[in-house]
């Protein structure tokens, strides 16, 4: 009687069980590989390279580059695209890249929309009753095109090395493992722009005590002026939360401007007075990565061409 193969016409191919044993080790191997990867990437990183969008940890540019060059990651990348977002003027930048590494390459795509909350401009606001009221919030066309093409950068370079590495979709737990302080990664919030988080088990950071001055870690959400009854300008720094610093040195209040609505930290050295009267505004030294890791690195990229 003729079996089931010979009824179809269809060939059985019997698979040997040393063949399946070859096979489910090299794919536990390349599970170990994928893991070790992971955890250089982490590790060579800081809080400052990570950013909060919705709950998760994002990682920018400066992270991505990190990564790339731990593990020897190439890229190439197109002009960007833009076209219309809507019928407010807004629009969508695009970025088209191809990453490699050995002789893996994938086609990845970064895009950011003006219509992004973080991208928001405002009118010059006005203090009332000695409080600041912010403006009305500007058109489409106010918003620099610059930032948006930034962020769509970062974002194609985010993707294009965690799908190479196959790190995508990363929790705080395995930041944290990595040594990572998540209580200080910046959240972006776009009712308020931006502000750091604090995590549940983490105190909050105190102020430092700096020579009588009090040096504050923060971000810079917005510069604003008011002209005083003398005719002088009094400019305002904004910092996270409800955080306020004045100065009426106009160096120091373009130098803040430099880092409004950046997801850059800073340091703010002011006088212990009510006013919060500025020093210094210094930028914070990125932590050295570990060169014991380039060695592990190399290892653990040999698991991909297993």
């Amino acid at each position: 009687m003729a079996n089931e193969a010979e009824n179809t016409g269809e060939a059985l191919t019997v698979m040997s069980t040393d063949s399946l044993i070859n096979i489910a080790n090299k794919a536990e191997a390349r599970i170990e590989a994928v893991k070790k990867i992971k955890g250089l990437s982490l590790r060579v990183t800081n809080y400052q390279d990570w950013v909060d969008q919705n709950g998760k940890p994002y990682l920018q540019t400066s992270g991505g580059e990190k990564i790339a060059r731990l593990f020897g990651i190439s890229w190439t990348v197109e002009e960007p695209r833009t076209q219309h977002d809507g019928d407010e003027g807004h629009y969508m930048v695009t970025y088209k890249g191809i990453f490699t590494l050995g002789n893996a390459s994938i086609e990845c795509i970064g895009t950011r929309s003006s219509k992004d909350g973080f991208f928001k401009k405002y009118e010059k606001g006005t203090y009332v009753d000695a409080k600041y009221v912010q403006g009305k919030e500007l058109s489409a066309a106010a918003i620099d095109i610059g930032d948006v093409v930034k962020s769509a950068y970062t974002n194609l370079i985010g993707n294009g090395i965690t799908r190479l590495l196959g790190i995508r979709n990363l929790t705080y737990d395995d930041l944290a493992e990595s040594g990572i302080d998540v209580s200080k990664i910046t959240k972006v919030e776009y009712k308020s722009k931006v502000k750091t988080p604090q995590s549940k088990s983490a105190p909050a950071q105190q102020p430092a005590q700096t020579e009588g001055n009090i040096k504050v870690r923060t971000l810079i959400t917005n510069v604003t002026q008011f002209e005083c009854k003398n005719k002088s300008i009094k400019y305002t720094v904004h910092g996270d939360g409800e955080a306020k610093f004045s100065t009426f040195d106009v160096k120091m209040a373009t130098l803040a401007k430099t880092f409004s609505g950046t997801l850059i930290e800073v340091d703010i050295t002011h006088k212990p007075d009510a006013y919060k009267t500025i020093e210094s505004i210094d930028t914070i030294p990125e932590e050295g990565a570990d060169p014991k890791l380039s060695k592990l690195a190399e290892e653990a990229a040999e698991g991909l061409n297993l």
